[in-house]
């Protein structure tokens, strides 16, 4: 685990397939996150850019990546294409649903 530096950590995964597949959870993440940010940087198909809309924060957020999330989080000019795409209360129960699941990612349970 990362947070005590050892390949399988006892205290942070109950078995060696959840520190596994946490691994493989973030890896996955991470390539999907930077596919998309590459699609979202350029021109795309609308239902790309829903795809990224709906997604991309969540693909940072448990790919290990806080500051991208934390980023596009802050970005106003993802906020508006987001308003524009879903309208005001989808978009808003959007972003609550990604700060809550960043903050729950991102909590050390432990201390």
């Amino acid at each position: 685990c990362e947070k005590h530096a050892c390949a399988f950590c006892e205290i942070c995964f109950k078995s060696n397939s959840e520190a596994i597949l946490r691994s493989n959870t973030v890896h996955w993440n991470r390539i999907a996150a930077t596919q998309f940010r590459k699609r979202y940087q350029t021109d795309c198909a609308e239902n790309t850019v829903v795809c990224i809309l709906n997604w991309l924060p969540l693909h940072f957020i448990y790919g290990g990546l806080p500051d991208e999330a934390v980023g596009i989080l802050r970005s106003n000019n993802f906020l508006t294409n987001q308003i524009k795409t879903f309208g005001i209360e989808t978009s808003m129960q959007l972003i609550v649903y990604f700060i809550r699941s960043f903050v729950k990612e991102n909590t050390d349970y432990s201390t």
